[in-house]
């Protein structure tokens, strides 16, 4: 038997503070559900199932890193409950800010590692576009 680590997230929204979306990871996972207010705030319709008969939305067990992409900043807030540890991670937008999150597997939870890489920024002027 293998141990295998569940991943979830999405691209984020650009216009929101890491604040705001570190809470929105929270809250996502205490509900269960990628896109808890869908239809009303998003631009998506419900979904009654797919081809397993389940809404892809909803989170069946709790994923080991829940993400959101586009953020102003790095941050991670981790959600214990009896049986398992979420990391919520906001991951910067790279092209602004020029950092990228590592994420670490480890034999148990506790061995998880997850770290802000920070990379140099690139001129874009001095690289040259061959056709």
């Amino acid at each position: 038997e293998t141990d295998t680590a569940a991943t979830a997230g999405d691209a984020g929204d650009g216009d929101v503070t890491t604040e705001h979306m570190s809470r929105a990871l929270t809250k996502c996972l205490q509900y269960g559900h990628l896109a808890p207010t869908s239809p009303d705030s998003l631009g998506s319709h419900p979904i009654a199932s797919n081809s397993n008969g389940t809404d892809p939305m909803v989170m069946e067990c709790r994923p080991h890193v829940l993400f959101a992409g586009n953020c102003d900043d790095f941050r991670v807030v981790t959600s214990n409950n009896d049986e398992d540890a979420t990391h919520c991670v906001c991951v910067p937008h790279f092209a602004s800010t020029g950092k990228a999150v590592l994420v670490t597997w480890g034999s148990s939870d506790a061995d998880m590692e997850v770290k802000c890489l920070t990379f140099d920024p690139v001129c874009r002027d001095d690289i040259s576009m061959q056709e």
